[in-house]
């Protein structure tokens, strides 16, 4: 094969390739057209601190134990301060880098939920086990599962709400 021939079936090859690794990437989205997470409702038991309670909820990678987002008091779970009282709140989800978590980030993985009583670095600062009071840990759930907004029960949590 001819030097010439070699570089059009180089070109084709990679004009191949190219098209297949962009039909493989998901569909681009506009910020304006993400759905942000929230915890709508939540209700706690059986957690006793000197003051008033410091709840977060925490969302990880079930497969990869890596902390995907997180909601706390500066995203609006501050009222949540009290066991055995059922909260109706707007709290937004955060990453780790304190940007929106959004259910196109987490709709693809099965997620474990975290319900803590904060007592180290606040949301979005990782919870501390054997610092921070886990209230609840969920079985893994597909993230798909959000678009719902279904009612969850686990450990010492009676009831978390989250959803778009």
């Amino acid at each position: 094969m001819n030097c010439c021939c070699q570089r059009i079936l180089i070109r084709i090859v990679t004009a191949i390739l190219a098209a297949a690794a962009l039909s493989a990437c998901r569909e681009i989205i506009a910020p304006e057209q993400l759905h942000p997470l929230h915890v709508w409702e939540i209700e706690v038991a059986g957690e006793f601190e000197l003051s008033r309670l410091e709840v977060e909820v925490h969302l990880l990678d079930a497969r990869t134990g890596r902390l995907l987002g997180c909601s706390g008091a500066s995203q609006g779970m501050a009222p949540v301060d009290s066991n055995y009282i059922r909260y109706y709140i707007d709290a937004d989800f955060v990453t780790p880098g304190n940007r929106r978590l959004f259910i196109e980030d987490i709709e693809y993985r099965d997620i474990e939920v975290w319900v803590i009583e904060d007592d180290s670095e606040p949301c979005p600062g990782p919870f501390v086990p054997g610092v921070d009071d886990v209230i609840g840990v969920s079985r893994p759930v597909p993230g798909d599962i959000f678009w719902d907004s279904p009612v969850l029960r686990f450990g010492r949590v009676r009831r978390l709400v989250i959803g778009i």
